[in-house]
């Protein structure tokens, strides 16, 4: 369980950095998306710490995010969501049901 912990924690924190320099690209997608793998093996463990939790959530938001952007033509926003986009982005991991369903309210969506 800490070696998968730390190798998310690893590449999250690698992809993390590359995104919030504003260089991000379709492998930091492929990083992030790593990240939420193995931040999502960890439910084999039992329970997830709820910072655990929200990291798989932002990572699958920032995949997401920085795929849509380099599909539209765009540059990915780095850092954390904060904007009207991200409603629409929201929508969109939700229908995907990708992180067990909405969480209360607003915040990265899932």
């Amino acid at each position: 369980k800490q070696k998968i912990l730390t190798m998310a924690n690893n590449v999250f924190k690698h992809a993390d950095d590359i995104d919030r320099a504003g260089n991000a690209n379709k492998t930091t997608a492929a990083a992030f998306n790593s990240a939420f793998v193995f931040y999502t093996i960890l439910k084999q463990f039992g329970d997830r710490d709820e910072k655990i939790v929200e990291a798989a959530k932002y990572c699958m938001f920032k995949t997401t995010d920085i795929l849509k952007a380099l599909k539209e033509g765009r540059k990915p926003k780095p850092g954390p969501p904060g904007d009207e986009e991200d409603d629409e982005l929201n929508a969109e991991l939700a229908a995907l049901g990708e992180g067990g369903g909405n969480v209360g309210g607003a915040g990265m969506g899932g």
